[in-house]
């Protein structure tokens, strides 16, 4: 079974919010982040909220399974 992807649009206080709680559930999920700041992208890859991440939004969603 290959994972699946979710790519979470915007890294704010809700997207942050989702992909540390899919961390800490320890599921077998890749988490990718769509952002307009290449600095919150790097953060959030810092910290483990997501896998990695893009500011153009087709290298997201064209590898998404599930857009949130």
């Amino acid at each position: 079974m290959r994972t699946q992807k979710i790519a979470i649009i915007g890294l704010g206080l809700i997207g942050g919010s989702m992909g540390l709680l899919l961390r800490r559930r320890k599921a077998e999920y890749e988490v990718i982040g769509l952002s307009r700041s290449q600095e919150k992208l790097n953060r959030a890859r810092e910290i483990g909220v997501i896998d990695w991440g893009s500011v153009v939004p087709e290298d997201v969603l064209t590898k998404a399974d599930l857009v949130v």
